[in-house]
């Protein structure tokens, strides 16, 4: 019997990755993602726009791809990323910071840029190595990899840079919006930095989503709790919970753990869907509350200790005032 290779409808990345190349709010969360579980602390979107004939850029620090890597993961459908490089991403060599708990699981976020171009460019840095290759779709292939350039050696740095080439798509959802949404997903921590159009994303951009109040931990000082409410389940909660400030930076991974949920939300998952809590509790650093690597605090830190259970009831009296 002949082989002749497998046909595709030109409707099957849309059934297959739904959503991702479908809604842009969906689209922009899965690519700044992407750039989260590569490490990088720095992303800079250009947001596409009709007037001006601007194209959609995404460009970041992270660890970037080698080309074979790229070439392995682009051209895998149901890529298991967790399989492949677990659950835990670890900073390039040139940063600091504790390791990361990822967002990608079955690749379908590198789907996400047709959401916002009909083809791009995609340009990586790796270990000395830089590639560039065009990907678009045809009526009858879903992904096509067509590589511009290669270097093998002596390219200084690492992250990953797309860029929309083709027809621009989605141009409806405005960067006001786009700020808002990725504002309420990626302010947890203050060593990942968004900007859109050259301008950080802060706080600001999503004043109908925040609160923001004072507790005086007797004996210790004065924290600030932000209060952060996407007013419906979000699909993941990586990055929802409570999230740690001392020194403006980050200590663990915004996270619900075992100690909130009993004091807290008495178990109840749609609650941790929804909310994200930013902590910034500075006089912890002078009692020698933070482990080494900022991955989390100290047991049996009796400032800690006292902190966590006040934080707590106080956001418990937030979350129940909510109604």
């Amino acid at each position: 019997m002949e082989q002749h290779a497998l046909l595709y409808d030109e409707r099957f990345l849309e059934t297959y990755a739904g959503a991702i190349i479908t809604d842009p709010s969906t689209a922009i969360v899965e690519l700044v993602a992407n750039s989260w579980d590569a490490y990088a602390t720095d992303v800079r979107i250009t947001w596409p726009e009709n007037a001006t004939g601007t194209n959609f850029v995404i460009e970041d620090d992270g660890h970037g791809m080698a080309r074979d890597e790229f070439r392995h993961i682009w051209r895998t459908f149901a890529y298991n990323r967790l399989a492949h490089s677990g659950s835990k991403v670890t900073p390039p060599a040139d940063v600091l910071g504790a390791p990361r708990s990822v967002f990608g699981q079955n690749g379908k976020g590198r789907f996400a840029s047709f959401c916002f171009a009909s083809e791009y460019l995609i340009t990586s840095r790796k270990n000395g190595q830089e590639f560039v290759c065009r990907v678009h779709r045809t009526a009858n292939e879903p992904l096509v990899l067509d590589e511009i350039s290669f270097k093998s050696d002596g390219v200084s740095g690492h992250g990953t840079k797309i860029v929309g080439t083709g027809q621009s798509r989605n141009l409806r959802m405005t960067k006001e919006r786009a700020r808002e949404i990725i504002g309420s997903r990626f302010l947890a921590n203050p060593a990942f930095k968004v900007s859109i159009n050259g301008r950080p994303i802060s706080f600001g951009d999503i004043p109908d989503l925040i609160s923001e109040s004072d507790l005086v931990v007797p004996g210790y000082g004065s924290v600030k709790v932000l209060h952060i409410d996407t007013k419906k389940s979000d699909k993941s909660t990586k990055q929802h919970g409570i999230a740690w400030w001392v020194q403006n930076r980050a200590v663990g991974n915004c996270k619900w753990s075992g100690s909130d949920y009993v004091r807290v939300l008495d178990g109840r998952s749609s609650e941790a869907k929804r909310f994200t809590f930013i902590v910034q509790a500075d006089f912890l650093s002078g009692h020698s509350a933070v482990l080494e690597d900022w991955s989390g605090f100290k047991d049996r830190n009796v400032a800690w200790e006292a902190t966590r259970e006040a934080v707590q009831d106080h956001i418990r009296q937030i979350i129940h005032d909510l109604g």
